[in-house]
């Protein structure tokens, strides 16, 4: 389809052509966030298209589809550093402050589609002249089942994009804890890292989706309860660590208390001996 402001009538976008126009210059993705579910992206049409170089975005393309930079730059015959700035330079033609790395969900999906990866198409949530918010769900589902609720929330949120830290901040868990969590979930699903982790669930997605379209969405309800799960699980946990501290706190005083009235008493004896 023609992504064309005024022509836009329909609710929904192939991910296959929004990857086309990004790629094209058409549209800059300005912002991005994941909540409830779904990466959010706001896309702002450019007045004059100014693509990136077609090999830099061939790049980028391959590199968010699951090929390493190590080995583009052994086919390619060139540097990690060439094939980085590279990458950088369309991720910059196309989104706004994000690394290559933790860049979108919803562009690195697009360049599935535009491989020919069969995936849902993403949600027009509102337009105007000059803007679109569109949204994509974020492919966990399929993991769902094979995760503890922990190590599916981690996975989750890596595959929004966050950095083990902020992970880590958003669970209320220490990083050691969060490393450990991830580090199970690369071992239950043979991935290594945030990319992998990536393409595995985007193709997960796509399995379910070629399987019956809607599918994903069938998933949607049992990956809620999930997530609620893994959120009722890291309260509890602030909770308990909130009632040990609170427990400490009073056995600490209480110590102290007991030490003072042993030092009185003792302070009271030396006194009534000395005056005896």
């Amino acid at each position: 389809m023609q992504l064309s402001i005024g022509e836009l009538g329909a609710r929904e976008i192939d991910l296959a052509d929004l990857w086309r126009h990004l790629a094209a210059g058409r549209y800059f993705a300005t912002g991005a966030h994941c909540a409830q579910g779904r990466c959010f992206v706001e896309l702002e049409r450019q007045q004059v298209c100014r693509p990136a170089p077609a090999p830099a975005v061939d790049l980028l393309r391959r590199m968010f589809t699951g090929e390493s930079q190590k080995v583009l730059a052994s086919e390619l015959d060139v540097s990690l550093t060439t094939i980085a700035v590279n990458c950088a330079k369309a991720l910059r033609a196309m989104v706004h402050g994000h690394l290559a790395s933790r860049a979108p969900l919803l562009l690195v999906m697009a360049a599935h589609a535009e491989r020919g990866l069969e995936l849902p198409p993403a949600r027009i949530h509102s337009r105007t002249e000059q803007r679109l918010l569109l949204s994509v769900e974020i492919p966990t589902a399929a993991l769902a089942y094979r995760l503890s609720p922990g190590e599916f929330h981690v996975a989750q949120l890596l595959i929004e994009g966050k950095t083990h830290a902020e992970i880590a901040h958003t669970r209320g868990t220490a990083l050691r804890t969060t490393a450990n969590q991830l580090h199970g979930v690369f071992e239950k699903l043979r991935v290594s890292g945030r990319s992998e982790l990536r393409v595995h669930a985007i193709v997960a997605l796509s399995e379910a989706h070629r399987r019956a379209p809607g599918a994903a969405s069938l998933l949607a309800p049992s990956l809620a309860v999930t997530a609620a799960r893994a959120t009722r699980a890291t309260r509890a946990t602030r909770a308990t660590r909130a009632t040990r501290a609170t427990r400490a706190t009073r056995a600490t005083r209480a110590t102290r208390a007991t030490r003072a009235t042993r030092a009185t008493e003792a302070t009271e004896a030396l006194l009534t001996r000395a005056a005896s």
